[in-house]
């Protein structure tokens, strides 16, 4: 397997056609810089303040959808696959608002590309 070069291209508030065709030309496409490191911790942070506190309450679900559990490396359990977690986080929300994650919804063209916090 040959090794992915691709090419420092921004994430800014829309993609520009170069970005759209090397995602096209190999279904893969790399972000640099997109958040600070104190942007990536604090989110960590709210994940991980929100999956202590499902884990706690014995959540099983959220609007319906369940969630996937695991064990972490100390046994711990902990959720895999978890959802609507923008709704429980002022960060995260403002996260999804941000014009750059929107922006990667024109890389979903088989479908209908969209963010939905509530679905």
């Amino acid at each position: 397997m040959k090794k992915l070069i691709c090419p420092d291209l921004p994430l800014g508030s829309s993609l520009r056609q170069e970005q759209i065709d090397f995602f096209k030309e190999h279904g893969a496409i790399v972000f640099r810089h997109v958040l600070l490191k104190d942007q990536v911790e604090l989110i960590i942070s709210e994940i991980e303040r929100i999956e202590k506190k499902w884990v706690a309450e014995g959540r099983q679900k959220i609007n319906g959808i369940p969630l996937k559990f695991g064990k972490d490396e100390m046994g711990n359990t902990v959720i895999q696959r978890g959802c609507f977690l923008s709704l429980y986080s002022d960060t995260l929300h403002q996260l999804m608002q941000d014009c750059r994650m929107k922006a990667l919804t024109s890389l979903m063209t088989t479908h209908e590309g969209r963010i939905s916090e509530t679905e």
